[in-house]
């Protein structure tokens, strides 16, 4: 099985001098440290869209297989033997910089397709990976290997990683994790001693293992100017909504991108298929499993243009607020065929639920030293 960051460089949907053209400039390792040396100097811009019709397909499947699409270093979360995957399918409305305000109506509206994975909460023991591999301490603030005698300059003093994590952005009080008080109702986060409150905030955090857009103006912009989103262009991409119904096909072509072909129908009811009974052993409910499913507040990914073994590690913060109520239940019409599902020998489900419209933000993204 290729490397992640291997897996994630990018092949044009069509051949010929164009797509080759395409292909060398998004996995161009001196632009893209160029790139890098320069705008870690800037600001970075927020991102804003309102999205819609987020179609979630889920399956568990053996966190032995899936590890080892894991990048060195991280660990997947894990719950009896199994791990979530998750590919989840949508229509952006208006995908641009946040500081445009009104004229943000006037950027295009892509479809977008991620394939991911779950870590184990990087605050909690179970983040460590069970290898001679150093752990990562994935903090948004400082990025250093955890047990370093780390610490960083700030006009109010010197801290330790420990004490700027505490302060971390990350803990957003009201998502569907979270009562009016931040706290944690549904065990997410790992409580300290005798049950008390952690010290710094759990950061719930995804692996982005596939990225794909129907857009060559987003696939280059993604592939040019960022790290954390190594996006891929199909050959065809639809993702449509009639009445209850919501059809999504992804076809390759000869590019990169991973085939997919789904369609689900909205239900009232909040219960797990018989296909997806598993779920209900390894998360307790339906809506834990969709709190731990959907309320996520970063991403990690492999940098394929990096050069490096083991390639680094690009780190976003993302803010999609999706609230309890909104999620509404779904189930398969016919059987998903899904590609990445081969690599994992087992998968059982899918558990499908759709997010009808919920605003989103990028808010950061940088390289971690590895």
């Amino acid at each position: 099985m290729t490397s992640p960051e291997a897996d994630n460089r990018y092949r044009h949907p069509t051949t010929g001098r164009w797509g080759q053209a395409l292909a060398a400039a998004m996995n161009h390792g001196g632009w893209a440290r160029a790139r890098r040396a320069v705008m870690a100097r800037l600001p970075f811009m927020t991102l804003a869209s309102d999205v819609h019709d987020v179609v979630y397909l889920n399956w568990l499947v053996p966190v032995a297989a899936a590890q080892s699409l894991a990048p060195p270093g991280l660990t997947l979360w894990q719950q009896g033997g199994w791990t979530p995957f998750t590919v989840l399918s949508y229509r952006h409305r208006h995908f641009g910089p946040a500081a445009l305000g009104p004229l943000r109506r006037l950027c295009p509206s892509p479809r977008q397709s991620n394939w991911r994975l779950y870590l184990a909460d990087l605050e909690s023991d179970s983040a460590r990976p069970h290898s001679a591999e150093p752990h990562l301490a994935l903090d948004p603030m400082v990025a250093a290997p955890v047990g370093a005698d780390v610490t960083t300059t700030d006009p109010a003093g010197p801290h330790r990683t420990e004490a700027r994590r505490a302060g971390s952005p990350l803990a957003k009080p009201g998502r569907a994790d979270a009562d009016a008080a931040g706290r944690d109702p549904a065990g997410l986060a790992a409580a300290g001693p005798g049950g008390a409150e952690p010290t710094a905030p759990v950061t719930h955090t995804v692996l982005f293992l596939k990225n794909v857009m129907d857009s060559l103006p987003f696939t280059l912009a993604t592939r040019l100017f960022s790290d954390a989103l190594p996006t891929h262009l199909p050959q065809s991409f639809t993702h449509q909504r009639v009445g209850h119904r919501i059809a999504t096909t992804i076809a390759p072509g000869r590019g990169s991108a991973p085939a997919l072909n789904a369609a689900v129908e909205l239900t009232a009811t909040r219960q797990f298929a018989p296909e997806a009974a598993l779920f209900a052993q390894v998360f307790g409910s339906w809506d834990q499993a969709v709190r731990m499913l959907a309320c996520q507040d970063a991403a990690i990914t492999a940098v394929p243009t990096a050069g490096t073994t083991p390639a680094p590690l690009a780190w976003a913060a993302i803010d999609l607020p999706i609230a309890l109520p909104q999620v509404v239940p779904a189930l398969p019409v016919a059987p998903v065929q899904c590609a990445l599902l081969a690599a994992f020998a087992q998968a059982v489900g899918p558990f499908c639920f759709v997010v009808e419209q919920v605003p989103f933000r990028v808010l950061s993204e940088r390289v971690l030293p590895r």
